[in-house]
Parts: C-alpha cells; structure tokens; sequence
C-alpha cells in the first residue's frame, strides 16, 4: 500500500515539475513567438490569401471602369437624342471606335503615312448624317469626354457627273469616284490641317478625310475630299448645352464638290478639334452616315471592305 502511493506520489511530481519547466520556457520565448505569430506565420498566410485577394481588387477596378463607361455612353446619348440624332447611327459609330481604335489603316494615296493611320485624336468623333435635310443642324461632334454634344450645318456633294445622281437639298447618291463631285459615304479618320488652298478667295484652310473602306471611300484622299469653311454655310451652332436644345434650321443650302463644307466662323475651332496632330499621325474617327448604313442596323460596325494594315 506504501509503495501504491509512493508511485502516484511520483508520478504527480514529475507532472508537475515538466509543467512548470515548460510554462517557464514559454514566458521566457513569449518574444519569438510574438515574432513567429506577426511575421512568418503572416507570410505564409499571404501566399494562399493573395492570389485570391488580387484578382478581386483588379475585378472591382475593371467593374467600376465598365460603369463609368456605361454612365458616360448614356449622357452621350441623352445629349446626342436631345439634337434629334439618330440613335442608330450612333451605335454604329461607338462600335466602330470601340472596335478599331488601336487598328492600324492603309492611308491610300498619303506617301507621308506609309506606314498606315490610326484613331489617335480619341476624344471627338464626327456623325455626319446625310439621311437629314442639308437645311437643318446635322453633323454631330460628340465629346467622349464630356458627353457633350454639338451638331452644325454642313454641305454634301452636288453629284451629277460619272453616272452618279444630282443632289439637291438632300443627299441623292454617293460616290468614290474621282471626278463625280458626289461625296464619299462610311467611316474616315481625319488628317491634319492644311493651310493653304487651291481657292484662297474662298477658303484659306482646310483638313483631309482619310477613307477606311475600300471602293466606298478610299479615292477620298486622292481626289482632296475635305472639310473646309465655305462663305455661304451658316455658323449657327446647337449644343445640347442649349437652355432648349433641337435641330436649328436655314432657308439655304450650299452644294459641294463631294468635301463636307461647314460656316467659315465656325470652321477653324471644329477643325482644330477634330484634326490629327501633325502630317504623320492620325486624328478622329469621322463617319458620313447614309440610308445604305442606316439599313444595316444599329449592329453594324462599318466591317464592310476595311482596310486595316496588316
């Protein structure tokens, strides 16, 4: 019986004694574990937790990129509805932009762009709509930026020679042809801004239209398809800033040679906006937006004939 509680008595003294040997051992390491718990036990954490973590942040950046989109397309397109612009032609020009703004495109008939043009003025893009009447506001400059929008008068081709139709008030038939005076319909990039002129009396400046489509408008550069200022073309302005935005109109019209004429007081800020930046480069999208595009929907992303640089 002595020796039964001799061996309990001993075996409760060795656990006693192991247990304070070990709880002072863990006061006396309380800094390293301290350590290990804040910095290595951290970082093996961090790999399992951050591979799931950053793709998330990057997720919600993308997210909020693609909802500042939405918000700014849809300002651009209440201001855009409130100059009684046609909504299809501007789903087809924000898909073309969306779709082609790093493209690289032959410049036909440029030698100083051998090497092709791109969108690089990516701020503003031109919507010319010549299914409207030549005696209202219907070339539209949306600001991507902004969401604002401006719509002016602009002049289309008289035609009349080459088997194309005459144009009158409204824009009958289009051509690429050089010599049919007919203006050239589809998507262009703007070049830059030429100050001189074959007619000095009339126009001092100008600015070339590259066209992206071939046998729609590729001969625009070769038969000098502009944009140029013009005496008679009206200088007003509507601006979906207006305290009550809509289409202005005229009592006149103003025909062309196939160039895209504008109000000569107007004309040297709304080139400087859309052009390119030099002789080298490429400048805004510019669209002359016709009944054949209007047919093909609000999907159509100008994919017709293209002439992208490969």
């Amino acid at each position: 019986m002595k020796t039964k509680k001799f061996f309990l008595l001993y075996f409760f003294w060795i656990i006693a004694f192991y247990s304070h040997s070990f709880l002072l051992y863990a006061q006396s390491d309380t800094t390293k574990l301290k350590e290990f718990l804040k910095n290595d036990l951290s970082k093996e954490v961090n790999k399992v937790v951050s591979p799931i973590e950053k793709p998330c942040a990057d997720q919600s950046i993308e997210s909020q990129s693609t909802r500042k989109k939405a918000e700014d397309r849809k300002l651009l397109l209440e201001n855009y509805l409130k100059l009684d612009g046609d909504p299809i032609a501007l789903s087809q020009a924000l898909c073309f932009f969306d779709k082609h703004k790093l493209d690289n495109f032959e410049a036909v008939g440029d030698p100083s762009r051998r090497k092709g043009i791109k969108i690089q003025n990516q701020r503003y893009i031109t919507i010319n709509d010549l299914n409207k009447s030549s005696k209202q506001t219907r070339m539209y400059i949306l600001d991507l930026e902004t969401g604002k929008v401006r719509s002016l008068f602009s002049a289309h081709g008289v035609g009349g020679l080459k088997g194309v139709a005459e144009s009158g008030e409204y824009a009958e038939e289009f051509s690429n042809k050089e010599g049919s005076y007919a203006t050239p319909r589809g998507f262009f990039i703007t070049g830059s801004r030429i100050n001189t002129s074959s007619y000095p009396t009339m126009w001092k400046f100008s600015m070339k239209l590259h066209g992206l489509q071939e046998d729609i408008n590729d001969n625009s550069f070769v038969r000098a398809v502009i944009m140029h200022p013009f005496p008679p073309m009206p200088n007003e302005i509507a601006s979906s800033d207006d305290e009550k935005p809509g289409t202005k109109k005229s009592y006149n019209y103003a025909l062309s040679w196939g160039c895209t004429m504008i109000g000569p007081a107007i004309a040297s800020g709304v080139i400087d906006q859309l052009k390119a930046s030099n002789s080298n480069s490429g400048g805004s999208l510019y669209y002359n937006y016709t009944d054949i595009e209007k047919a093909k929907g609000e999907k159509y992303c100008g994919q017709e004939k293209l002439l992208i640089k490969k």
